[in-house]
């Protein structure tokens, strides 16, 4: 049996919770709400403290043999005390990136596809469909052409 893992998935890496995003508080609740509880939650942490991270996980599955590979992509990040940025969507606005001084909601879409968790997920993926072809391939030398 196959577990479908959550789209994105904001953890803080303190104890005092662990959100699934599209659950946290409420299914009607909004991103404005959302904000203001982890903050509310993460108030007396240091900066340094209020780490997260954003996780994708793909699977592939192998239509010959029906073995499935998954391929797990993360950034981690801090919160940030404040959401910025009109761009992207969910709790990009206060996923803030170090290495880039700015939320993911900040940052244009171009680097955001090279550095977000779900570009790197798909970037596993697609090495992994990489080999599931040549290894057919070498099988059957007319699989790539079907």
């Amino acid at each position: 049996m196959i577990r479908r893992p959550p789209r994105s998935t904001l953890f803080p890496s303190t104890t005092l919770f662990r959100s699934h995003s599209a659950r946290f508080l409420s299914d009607d609740a909004t991103y404005s709400e959302r904000f203001a509880e982890i903050d509310r939650r993460l108030a007396d942490l240091p900066k340094e403290q209020r780490g997260c991270r954003f996780v994708c996980v793909m699977a592939v599955a192998d239509p010959a043999s029906g073995e499935t590979k998954t391929a797990e992509g993360e950034i981690r990040g801090l919160v940030a005390d404040r959401p910025r940025g009109e761009s992207g969507f969910g709790y990009d606005p206060i996923f803030w990136v170090p290495h880039h001084s700015a939320t993911m909601a900040e940052l244009p879409e171009h680097e955001k596809n090279i550095i977000s968790h779900r570009a790197r997920a798909a970037a596993i993926a697609r090495q992994t469909l990489r080999e599931l072809l040549y290894a057919h391939q070498e099988d059957d030398p007319s699989y790539a052409r079907r």
